[in-house]
């Protein structure tokens, strides 16, 4: 009778392996939680609100608001988290539109809403399940409603395959709109909402978000519909939407090292070590080959999927340095408008205060707002004129001093007498005057894109930047490209 047994170090051996690998399968979660204790979440927002003008029975034109968008987590208990999400709207001035937070409990393993937990009982997840193109429960922060997300294809972001999901819903915003006229006591707030999310499936992770939403008056007493009070859209900016692309990427690289490859290498040492130990009264003479093939194979595995792991981390590591980079130079863009949109309300206010300004007086205040601010080129003051009383006007401002001045249009490239129209926009006051003199008298509303500008900043008496264009007193520079912000 031939003896066939394990060799006892094999036997040892592939017992720890085994231990090491049922510890792993039951305790990964616990130290490799989908969600960790520090989770952040944070997201540039470009939204775009078009709020209801009551006289004209039609929407305003599209303004262009400042959101903050964020998730942090502020407590645990548990395998529960307690994650504050945060959604604040304002216009360019800084006027709120629209300000909420919420309270979620989340569990920490598997991103499900814990029942007792937050600010309310909720049902779904924080974001998606993992590995499901099914439907689910999300919360959106602005709608505080749940929302039956349902799978509608696979796409593709910078090369990461991520889920669609789409939801079309109604949800009430009364309470958190009650700063607007006659809300709650005569009318209330209520939203269509279109929502799609984009998630990485294998991890769960929200890659982008867009909504495009109508928010209707409704009477109290009766819950019909009045009048539309806003429409609006909010989506990820180009930089965010690239960031959790990455932070998903390395999740998901993450996740799979956990769940497949590092079971599957013990699985294959489990094998070889069992393999190796095994002894039999019949000699052979391949079993030593194939212990060593089979230990190059995994090795060799092992050492491609880490490279392309590290690889795939470098590149993450880059992209996140580029989207910082280009973060940074937003901020810092976004910072100078802001500052050269509080210079154009300091000189409106100077014009409310004063019920007119001089040319002076203009100069003066412009001069003062400009101290603080180098990337301005140029401040003027446009009056709208009807052609009636334009050659009083352009005597008027040739008495106060400025020679030739007469309203002008671009011709060919040439400045030239404006032609006969019904209005004129022209540039009246100009500040500094230095270099600036080609700019009076040219008339805004000659040219299509600062017409169009001036028409939507008196339509919805917010300020409104212009497309990309070139200033009549740069013409012939180089490095010429500038727009215009027109305040009403």
């Amino acid at each position: 009778m031939k003896n066939k047994y394990f060799a006892s170090w094999a036997l040892y051996t592939a017992g720890v392996i085994l231990v090491v690998a049922l510890v792993w399968m039951f305790a990964k979660n616990k130290f490799f939680p989908a969600i960790p204790d520090n989770f952040t979440y944070r997201a540039n927002i470009l939204s775009y609100d078009n709020l209801f003008d009551t006289l004209k029975k039609d929407f305003s034109g599209e303004i262009f608001s400042k959101t903050k968008y964020s998730y942090a987590v502020e407590k645990k208990s548990g395998n529960t988290l307690l994650i504050r999400n945060i959604f604040d709207v304002r216009k360019p001035g800084g006027e709120p539109i629209f300000e909420v937070q919420r309270l979620y409990g989340i569990d920490q393993a598997t991103g499900r809403h814990v029942t007792g937990y937050g600010d309310r009982d909720r049902e779904g997840y924080l974001f998606a399940p993992k590995k499901a193109a099914q439907e689910f429960t999300y919360w959106h922060i602005n709608y505080n409603a749940p929302a039956q997300m349902k799978f509608r294809g696979t796409e593709e972001i910078e090369g990461l395959p991520v889920y669609r999901y789409e939801c079309n819903y109604k949800a009430d915003q009364t309470t958190e709109l009650s700063h607007l006229p006659g809300v709650p006591t005569e009318r209330g707030i209520e939203v269509d909402v279109n929502l799609r999310l984009w998630v990485e499936p294998t991890t769960g992770y929200l890659v982008k978000y867009e909504d495009r939403t109508i928010a209707w008056y409704y009477d109290m007493k009766t819950k019909k519909r009045i009048h539309p009070w806003n429409r609006f859209h909010n989506q990820f900016e180009e930089t965010s939407i690239s960031q959790h692309a990455q932070i998903a990427l390395l999740a998901k690289e993450r996740a799979i090292w956990q769940n497949i490859y590092f079971p599957l290498s013990m699985a294959f040492l489990f094998a070889i070590v069992l393999f190796v130990g095994y002894h039999s009264d019949r000699k052979s003479s391949w079993r030593p080959y194939i212990a060593m093939g089979l230990i190059l194979v995994v090795g060799i595995t092992s050492s491609i999927l880490l490279r392309q792991f590290l690889v795939k981390s470098e590149k993450a590591r880059q992209n996140t340095t580029f989207n910082h980079d280009c973060e940074s130079l937003r901020t810092n863009i976004q910072q100078e408008l802001e500052r050269s949109m509080d210079a154009l309300n300091s000189v409106k206010a100077n014009f409310i205060i004063h019920k007119n300004l001089t040319r002076d007086q203009f100069d003066m205040a412009v001069k003062e707002s400009l101290k603080r601010i180098e990337n301005i080129k140029v401040m003027g003051w446009i009056p709208m004129t009807r052609r009636a009383s334009r050659e009083t006007m352009e005597k008027k401002a040739r008495e106060e001093g400025i020679a030739g001045f007469r309203f002008t249009e671009l011709k060919n490239g040439e400045i030239v007498r404006a032609s006969a129209r019904d209005i004129y926009f022209p540039v009246y006051y100009v500040a500094p005057d230095e270099n600036n003199h080609l700019a009076f008298g040219f008339d805004l509303g000659s040219n299509y894109a600062r017409k169009q500008a001036l028409d939507k900043s008196a339509a919805i008496g917010e300020i409104v930047a212009t497309e990309p264009l070139t200033l009549v007193q740069q013409l012939g520079e180089k490095n010429n490209i500038a727009f215009l912000l027109v305040l009403p």
